[in-house]
């Protein structure tokens, strides 16, 4: 958790140090007390019990000023990715048929894990004029695993100096079939005390974004998830579930505060106009469809509501285009106060070394993948935020 802005009896900093030697000798020790605590293995258990109950991990490498915070953040850049079966280099001793070649392939060849980390930082870091994104979404991450500890770790090393690191993890293990989960990596402090999974056994993650300018207490409540799979929900009912979950909490939420700034977004596996997203998650086309009865009913407005079939989309599967990664925001984030989205600034990040030469996702594959390794079988999506004014 990042520490709070500091107030000392004196702001010039050679005169703070003529105060009397007890004073001096209290803060070194706090300093340092919180450089030990600050030090600690990524992924220690304590890291991951304090995550499981509600607080923000990841360590602490910096702090900025809560003042500075809304001057840093003027525009907020948020990326939501599937990032292809991200295990990490350690056995897991999983045991579902879709979870062991990948544990075994990265734990017995971190090398390739150490090759996925790079492509996966590679892409990210190429959004935000080279800063990478604020606030990070993901899905398909490993679960008890210190896979987004170490891409956090991989993307502070290729940022440049001036630009603020990463330090802020939020995860919850939903206890499903597989061993995967879904995950948020920030520059800006999570409450985790407000993260929680919606839904028994599902990849829902609710968490909540705190508002960096001073004084302001409106957080963008965000949920990360990764929908039923195709292949095992041929029908669609797992993915209607999931539709139905979503949209239950966010009419409660929206229903007890109308203006709240809420971003659902995740791999639906459908595409925009099918019945999981349009009729039971409510994800309208329009943001002008976000008017009586669907306003009344807590629609959401899909910024990638407007696809089209066979358009360029962020999975390509036996020949065709999908976009089954998707961003939708309530009223709250249209309304001019709080948190709210930068028009058509919704996008695919289509970068190398995701690229296929012939623009498609380039996957990284499993062990037995032969050619090019990209990062992930799925593009990213991203919107661009601003912090306004209550």
């Amino acid at each position: 958790m990042a520490l709070p802005a500091q107030t000392w009896p004196c702001h010039n900093s050679s005169s703070c140090w003529d105060q009397p030697q007890t004073f001096r000798f209290s803060w070194v020790l706090g300093l340092l007390l919180v450089f030990l605590g600050g030090c600690s293995s990524d992924g220690s258990n304590e890291n991951r019990s304090k995550e499981q109950n509600g607080a923000d991990s990841g360590n602490v490498e910096e702090s900025i000023p809560v003042g500075d915070q809304s001057r840093e953040f003027p525009e907020v850049s948020f990326v939501f990715w599937n990032v292809e079966n991200f295990f990490d280099d350690k056995v897991g001793h999983h045991h579902g048929t879709a979870d062991v070649p990948y544990d075994r392939m990265f734990s017995q060849h971190p090398e390739l894990f150490r090759e996925k980390l790079d492509h996966l930082a590679t892409v990210l870091l190429r959004d935000n004029n080279g800063r990478g994104p604020d606030i990070i979404g993901l899905a398909e991450v490993e679960t008890q695993s210190r896979s987004v500890e170490a891409l956090r770790d991989r993307l502070n090393q290729g940022l440049p100096a001036n630009v603020r690191k990463y330090q802020h993890i939020q995860s919850r293990d939903p206890e499903g079939g597989r061993a995967i989960m879904t995950a948020v990596l920030s520059r800006i402090p999570l409450n985790g005390f407000r993260t929680t999974l919606w839904g028994k056994r599902l990849r829902i993650l609710k968490t909540e974004v705190e508002n960096p300018i001073p004084g302001k207490k409106t957080p963008l409540i965000l949920v990360v998830s990764h929908w039923t799979s195709r292949v095992s929900d041929k029908d669609g009912d797992g993915r209607a579930k999931y539709g139905d979950q979503i949209h239950g909490q966010v009419r409660s939420i929206l229903t007890s505060n109308p203006t709240a700034d809420v971003l659902v977004c995740g791999d639906f596996n459908d595409n925009p106009d099918e019945p999981s997203v349009r009729t039971h998650l409510m994800a309208v086309e329009g943001s002008g469809d976000l008017t009586g009865v669907n306003l009344r009913n807590g629609a959401l407005w899909n910024l990638f509501g407007n696809y089209r079939k066979d358009e360029p989309g962020t999975h390509y599967y036996s020949g065709h285009w999908f976009q089954f990664d998707q961003i939708a925001v309530s009223q709250g984030l249209l309304d001019g106060k709080g948190w709210g989205v930068v028009p058509d600034s919704q996008h695919v990040l289509r970068y190398p070394p995701n690229l296929s030469k012939k623009g498609h996702p380039q996957p990284f594959g499993s062990e037995r993948h032969k050619g090019i390794r990209g990062a992930s079988d799925h593009l990213p999506v991203g919107v661009k935020l601003r912090i306004l004014p209550d």
